[in-house]
């Protein structure tokens, strides 16, 4: 079979999200699909075609330095670049980008966006062999109309998160949502709060499939030795792991890193805040982003893990991959209290408040409850969760809606 993913970072990104996972284990050795894959004019092997988020003009002009747009801008060409054993990733080019600002957020220009590209995109995925897919599986908006193109047998929407939370997003995609979900012939929500939005918004039925975990790569810790550049950090460590964007709550981090001084901050991934204020003291330590390869090094070398999110309805959406992550590594989880978190009954302490998440911090390290932790994590690995997926894709499975 044939698939197309329409996602928003980069297979190389340092931000691993779940659509990395997906088109990995759809290309696995021992999946078993329906059909033997279609032979294109790069490689009999090619089998999932990957779209990262569009780059355009702008990008050049402006946003250079972005690493986003750095990690994408590889990958732009006439034809989609191999990246790994039947899997090929492409990045177009866009002569009109959507941004959140007149005229680009006009919902007329959602479909011409994807036909104005260089080099015309209709024209590099059928040379590659995927103008007709199997199936399309769109998790980035601005591919909402991406199946007027290629033209799928199944065409399957995988929400991961409520798109009008994001301050910078075009309107234009809120509108494009309610079409597609018109459309779709599947729809996937990654949590039963997005289910319910999207039933609001039109969706006839909607499959939730949870994020998971590669939890063999974050629980086995005998071969991980300690990173060079935490051995002049003393001990407890608490980390952070994940974009520093809207959502992460630094006045908590700060608060918690002055009340307990002898506790240390770590802050792992990119910093996507602006002009906003990230904590400081001599306790917290700004990392920056790592590889992912490195990320379970870090995360056994750590005392506890935390989750300082601002509850809005954006967060109020989302069960981040990081949850797994952190619980499969073993460590103790602090986390902002959410209805999600609370739902699904994740092994984790919750905070309401700065006070009771720095309580909450300081009782973290070293608290009962590891092998509980890592049942719970072993029990969502993205096997089980794409395994699911698919089968309800392809009619021999169901699953709660």
């Amino acid at each position: 079979m044939r698939w197309i993913v329409a996602g928003t970072h980069s297979l190389d990104s340092v931000v691993r999200v779940s659509t990395y996972h997906l088109v990995r284990y759809l290309t696995r050795p021992e999946q078993r699909l329906g059909s033997e894959p279609t032979p294109t004019r790069d490689s009999g092997e090619n089998r999932v075609l990957y779209l990262p988020a569009p780059i355009s003009l702008l990008h050049f002009l402006l946003r250079r330095s972005d690493a986003r747009f750095q990690e994408r801008r590889l990958f732009w060409s006439r034809r989609p670049k191999p990246w790994s054993d039947g899997i090929v990733q492409l990045t177009p080019l866009t002569l009109l980008p959507l941004l959140k600002r007149f005229p680009f957020d006009s919902p007329r220009l959602i479909p011409w966006s994807l036909r104005a590209t260089v080099p015309p995109l209709a024209a590099a995925l059928g040379g590659a062999g995927f103008l007709r897919p199997d199936v399309l599986i769109i998790t980035n908006l601005q591919y909402a109309t991406l199946d007027q193109i290629v033209r799928p047998r199944s065409l399957v929407y995988r929400c991961v998160d409520d798109i009008r939370g994001f301050a910078r997003a075009p309107r234009s995609l809120a509108r494009a949502e309610v079409d597609l979900l018109k459309r779709c012939d599947f729809c996937f929500a990654t949590s039963s709060s997005l289910a319910e939005k999207l039933k609001a918004r039109g969706a006839k039925r909607v499959h939730i499939i949870r994020h998971g975990v590669d939890f063999a790569r974050f629980a086995d810790a005998s071969s991980l030795a300690e990173p060079a550049d935490l051995a002049r950090i003393p001990r407890p460590r608490i980390v952070y792991v994940g974009t520093l964007s809207e959502w992460f709550n630094a006045e908590w981090v700060g608060a918690a890193a002055r009340s307990l001084p002898r506790y240390h901050f770590l802050l792992i991934g990119p910093r996507e805040t602006g002009d906003a204020p990230m904590p400081a003291g001599p306790n917290v330590h700004l990392l920056g982003p790592r590889q992912p390869d490195v990320v379970p090094a870090y995360l056994h070398a750590c005392d506890a893990a935390m989750i300082p999110f601002r509850v809005s309805p954006l967060v109020e959406s989302v069960l981040p991959v990081k949850v797994y992550e952190f619980l499969a590594a073993g460590l103790p989880v602090v986390a902002a209290r959410w209805r999600e978190l609370e739902q699904v009954g994740a092994p984790i302490m919750l905070a309401g408040n700065a006070e009771d998440f720095a309580e909450a911090v300081r009782r973290a390290p070293g608290s009962p409850g590891r092998d509980e932790r890592i049942a719970f994590a072993r029990a969502n690995s993205w096997e089980r969760q794409f395994e699911t997926m698919v089968a309800i894709i392809r009619g021999t499975e169901d699953s709660p809606r």
